[in-house]
Formats: C-alpha cells, sequence, structure tokens
C-alpha cells in the first residue's frame, strides 16, 4: 500500500478507505457541478432584472424629458413640425408625415413641401406672465407633467415641443400647459411660494397656483392668408409677427401678419423700396418696381413686375429692398392696407415704428381681385398708349388712418406737390404729361387737372424721355434728395419703404 492510502486508513484499517475516498471525490465533482448552475441561474436572473431596469431607468428618462405624457392628458397638437427665425443655417426638420429640407437666404425660410395635415410651430420671446389662479377646472388643462426636477425652462420646453403658447409650473414639481390662461383670475405672486424641485431659487406656482410663462410659440395649420389663418380653429391670436403661409402648390412662405388692426388678418404681400436715388441710379439694379434694364426704348414696359407672377426678395430684409411674395398675385383681397416704415427696420418693429399707417374699407379690391389681377386686365402699365395728364388715370379710393392723419400724409411731400394732390387716397395708374404711367400713389391721388405724378407716385414703367419719370421712387428727389422743398418729398419719405397688405 503506498504512503497516501496507509495515510487514509490509518484511523479506520477496516475500511477501503482508497475506494471510499474515490466515492468521495465523485460526490464533491457533482456538488460543485450543482453549485456551478444555481450560479448561471442567478446570473441569468440578475442580468434579466438589470435589463428591465435599465428599460425601467430609459423610460423614466423620456418622462422626464417630455415624450411621453401620461394616460389623464388631453392629445396636444399632432404633426408639429417647428421652424424657427433663428439665423442659424440650412436645417432639417421632420416629424411622421413630414420631412423638409429649409433653404435660408438672407434669413428668409422657404420650404416646398407637401403641407396636408401637417401643422407649423414657429418660436418667439419667452416672458413670465405672472401668478394664476388653478383648480379642478384646469386654467392650462393640457399635457400634466410632474418631475423631481422641475423648474420654469423645462416646462416651458416641455409645452413649447407641443405647440402651447403657455406653460405653468405649480405645486413644487407640476407642469401644465394651454394657449389660454387667467379663466379663474389673477393671484397675487406671494401666493406662488412653492420652491421648484429642480432649483429651489425659483418659484413654481404654489397649492391651485401656477407660475404661468409664455412659450413664445404658436402651433397652427399653414392656410392661404392671414385672415384664413386669423379665423381658423388652429389659431386664436392676437400676435402681430411672422407666419408661415402656403401658396397654390403647397410650397411653404414666411410673411408679416397684423392681426390686430381693425380685427386683423391682414397679409404682407409686398414692399416698395428705393435707395438709390440720383440721375445715375434710376431704373437700375434693385429697381424691381420698374425697370432694371435701364431706361431704353427696346424695353419700353420695363420689368411688369406688377402684372406677373414673379417672386423676390426676403421677408428679413422687406425693408431694406424690394419684396413681393406670391400672395400679391394668388390672394383674393377685398381691402389694402399701407405701412410707411424707416428703411432697415427689423421685422419685430414694422408697426411700432411705422410713421403711417392707413387702410381702405369699402371692399373695393373685390372687382379686381388682387392688384396683380388689378394691373394685368384692368389698368395696364404700358408707356404712351393713354392722354395725358391723368386722361387714364386708374380708380381712387378713400382710406382711414389707423396712424397719422392728412396732415401728416401732405407734409412729407414738397411744397410745391401740396397743391397738386388731395390727401386720404390710394391712387391706380395715374398718368403723367409724358404718357408715363405710374403704378401707385400712397395716401394722395393727383387733383384734376395734376400732370406730375412723378413726384409724389411710384412704380413707373420703363423708358422716357428723361430719367426722372423712370424708377421705383422716380423723382420724389427733383428738388434735392430729402429736402421737402418744391418737388422733393422729405427724407423720412425718401428713406423709407411702402409696405402693402391684403385683406
Amino acid at each position: 500500500m503506498d504512503k497516501e492510502k496507509q495515510e487514509c486508513c490509518f484511523d479506520n484499517p477496516a475500511v477501503d478507505c482508497w475506494e471510499k475516498s474515490s466515492h468521495d471525490v465523485s460526490a464533491i465533482e457533482r456538488q460543485l457541478k450543482y453549485l456551478k448552475d444555481w450560479l448561471k441561474f442567478i446570473l441569468t436572473i440578475a442580468i434579466l432584472v438589470s435589463f428591465i431596469s435599465l428599460v425601467m431607468a430609459l423610460i423614466a428618462i423620456i418622462q422626464v424629458s417630455g415624450f411621453l405624457k401620461n394616460s389623464n392628458d388631453v392629445a396636444p397638437f399632432e404633426n408639429v413640425t417647428t421652424l424657427a427665425m433663428n439665423g442659424s443655417g440650412p436645417q432639417v426638420y421632420s416629424n411622421a408625415d413630414l420631412s423638409i429640407a429649409i433653404t435660408e437666404l438672407e434669413n428668409d425660410i422657404k420650404v416646398a413641401k407637401s403641407l396636408t395635415n401637417t401643422k407649423i410651430f414657429i418660436s418667439g420671446r419667452r416672458d413670465y406672465v405672472g401668478c394664476y389662479i388653478d383648480g379642478s377646472n384646469r386654467d392650462l388643462p393640457f399635457i400634466f407633467w410632474d418631475s423631481p426636477n422641475m423648474y420654469a425652462e423645462i416646462c416651458i420646453n416641455h409645452c413649447l415641443k407641443y405647440g402651447y403658447r403657455y406653460a405653468g409650473t405649480q405645486f413644487y414639481d407640476e407642469c401644465w400647459c394651454g394657449n389660454q390662461y387667467g379663466s379663474l383670475g389673477k393671484a397675487a405672486e406671494s401666493d406662488c411660494n412653492a420652491p421648484c424641485t429642480g432649483n429651489a431659487k425659483e418659484m413654481c406656482g404654489g397649492a391651485n397656483r401656477n407660475s404661468v410663462y409664455s412659450t413664445g410659440g404658436l402651433a397652427y395649420t399653414p392656410e392661404t392668408s392671414c385672415a384664413k389663418l386669423r379665423n381658423s380653429q388652429t389659431i386664436s391670436s392676437s400676435y402681430d409677427g411672422i407666419y408661415y403661409l402656403k401658396d397654390s402648390t403647397n410650397t411653404l412662405f414666411s410673411t408679416y401678419c397684423d392681426m390686430t388692426t381693425d380685427d386683423g388678418g391682414w397679409t404682407l404681400v409686398a414692399t416698395i423700396h428705393e435707395n438709390n436715388l440720383g440721375p445715375s441710379g434710376r431704373c437700375t439694379s434693385g429697381d424691381k418696381w420698374s425697370s432694371e434694364q435701364g431706361n431704353t426704348v427696346s424695353h419700353p414696359d420695363g420689368d411688369l413686375n406688377w402684372a406677373n407672377r414673379n417672386v423676390f426678395g426676403h421677408l428679413m430684409s422687406a425693408t431694406s429692398a424690394d419684396y413681393k411674395n406670391s400672395a400679391f398675385f394668388e390672394m383674393a383681397a377685398s381691402d389694402i392696407m399701407i405701412w410707411q416704415v424707416p428703411n432697415d427696420t427689423p421685422w419685430s418693429n414694422f408697426k411700432a415704428d411705422s410713421y403711417l399707417r392707413y387702410r381702405t374699407t369699402n371692399g373695393f379690391m373685390k372687382t379686381y381681385t388682387n392688384l396683380y389681377r388689378l394691373f394685368k386686365d384692368y389698368y395696364p402699365l404700358t408707356n404712351n398708349r393713354y392722354d395725358s395728364c391723368g386722361g387714364g388715370n386708374g380708380p381712387s379710393v378713400f382710406v382711414r388712418y389707423d396712424k397719422g392723419d392728412l396732415g401728416t400724409t401732405l407734409y412729407h411731400f414738397g411744397n410745391g406737390i401740396q397743391d397738386e394732390v388731395e390727401a386720404g387716397y390710394l391712387q391706380f395708374r395715374a398718368i403723367g404729361q409724358s404718357q408715363a404711367p405710374f403704378a401707385m400713389c400712397m395716401g394722395v391721388r393727383p387733383v384734376e387737372g395734376a400732370c406730375n405724378p412723378q413726384h409724389y407716385c411710384v412704380g413707373s414703367a420703363g423708358y422716357h424721355h428723361s430719367k426722372e419719370f423712370c424708377g421705383d421712387f422716380a423723382a420724389l428727389d427733383a428738388d434735392g434728395y430729402g429736402t421737402g422743398q418744391g418737388n422733393s418729398a422729405d427724407k423720412q419719405l425718401t428713406e423709407s419703404v411702402y409696405m402693402i397688405f391684403y385683406r
């Protein structure tokens, strides 16, 4: 017997200890195998539990990010596509029904894509509105969300993403959204005294109190005019500013809507600008309402942009260059409104910085549909085809002033002109002594026998015996640039644009 066997049997020589030891080794192997199987099972359970925990954590993160709503939410706007006039260059936005490539030219966004069942969202300023009462009949009833990290900015972004105009934080960690607020009344600011769970230095409302913020946003389905937007069920806005409309091909374009003057719904369709008066500047590049081809007999009727379907310019530079969008020739209008606005005014100040605003009120444009049809089918702007001194003048229509008056309108023209015009009108196609037609006289019309529309009207045709009769602003500087004397307009008028709105 070898030494190992002797040691095994030393205490019990009657037993075959080597054989017993072999059996014990087999038992140990079975136990080890059993233990390994259990370890595999426990490891599998642990992996499964970890996976489930990870999924639940991802769901929680998504909820905190505002992508999920609880089951009591009211459905928000669907298929909201965000377009921001932010000057950040070409971008692509997409959702379930729409994938659109945005080309930004001088900050004006143009999109060619079907817009069926798609809502457009625009963003603007965010402001704190105040502390407002809430209750069981919710003041801000949509997209309830609570978060252990609640504060104003994430609540605003949450409501913004769903296209709502207002966000309200409430009772430490709640967020509510809506398009109107204040239905239950305003509360004292001291009632909004609950520190936000995500920022204790900021108050998130209180018990049945909302700290209300403007999201700066508005969601709506694009229409073909600002008036249709104003009257649609997707928008109930008194916000003047940039909106997106669609043309007959469903191409999206941005323009300015006045949503407040006389119940709103006014669509900006064109601006007329002149920054290069003087003999060498008339009928040159940029004179799109007269002739960019020069004062030549080979181009007798100018560029004809009053009566064609060209579009040009960009909304963001509409006060520093000529501008015309497709609503000019597609939209059916009843009335026209004119704003006189200083050059280079940003869109946000169009209305505030205007020094004259006036509009027709009798629905006269229904006869012609729009200016495109008026000049194309009724009163064409062609040279040397009319009697001089008003023999071929078009209609003149009385206007109502929203800013300014008859006296201030006359004041901007030279003293040599004031006896030749009558303030308080829009005149279409005025004919002068050279048989030259001028498209529009803004705020004035020539009196009987007046023969010099080049000094107070805009948009001439292309060829005349003198450059004084050619150009977008023609001879508004005949007796010196911006002097306001003789036949010259003053500098304020000369260095401003005429903005044309339809409704």
